[in-house]
């Protein structure tokens, strides 16, 4: 077969390989991506992939940075994640026999991070500039448990993301694709909050992945956020 990469509709030069790789990225290498696959009897076109290249400065915003080797992956066992303040119920998945991310296909990388304790997982976020508009986008799921946790996410002390119940995707279904409200950065520094919540009181875990603050680009349609209800 013969192979033709694109982006927005576009072919993109010399991509004609099975896989297609950016060593580095630019803005204008966001966008929608697809291959074209063909041979004498046909060709065939993939699904869509959407690359989203957001604020640089969100440190270790998949989680793989640490390696977490021990049952069942405390940050009170090992050390801080880096980047992150979180509790020291917090912690790291996959760890050797870790039950937390019992369900669910992992976003990106081989790790998510896991919220069992109440409270709150941060991060102070530089780069923004100061007037515009932005988005946070991340991935979400819960351990396939009976009591369901709930979760609420602000930047900069605003909610940008009301508390919801998160509940597991089940099987190896993919995590929820979460997107907030747009928020103008008051600030060139700004605070990320993960807040986990326990409303049916029992043991319960939030599973988090991939995150990423997306400035939205002037002229753009209005944003729409894909709130939870």
């Amino acid at each position: 077969p013969t192979f033709q990469w694109y982006l927005n509709g576009d072919p993109i030069q010399d991509a004609t390989s099975a896989t297609y790789a950016l060593p580095t990225t630019a803005e204008f290498d966001a966008g929608d991506y697809t291959v074209v696959v063909a041979n004498q009897l046909g060709s065939a076109t993939s699904q869509v992939a959407r690359l989203t290249l957001g604020i640089s400065t969100v440190q270790n915003s998949s989680f793989e940075t640490d390696v977490f080797g021990t049952f069942p992956a405390y940050v009170s066992q090992h050390f801080p994640i880096t980047g992150w303040t979180s509790l020291g119920d917090h912690g790291l998945n996959p760890a050797a026999g870790s039950p937390f991310a019992d369900n669910g296909i992992t976003p990106n990388g081989g790790q998510v991070a896991f919220m069992q304790g109440n409270g709150i997982m941060s991060q102070l976020v530089s780069g923004f500039n100061v007037g515009s508009q932005y988005y946070l986008h991340y991935y979400e799921n819960a351990r396939s448990v009976v009591v369901v946790p709930a979760l609420e996410v602000k930047v900069g002390g605003v909610t940008v993301v009301p508390m919801h119940m998160v509940y597991p995707v089940g099987g190896a279904n993919p995590y929820y694709s979460m997107f907030s409200d747009v928020f103008v950065a008051e600030n060139s520094e700004l605070l990320l909050e993960f807040n986990k919540a326990n409303p049916q009181n029992g043991d319960c875990t939030v599973l988090i992945d991939n995150v990423a603050i997306v400035e939205v680009q002037p002229e753009t349609a209005p944003f729409i956020g894909m709130n939870p209800t």
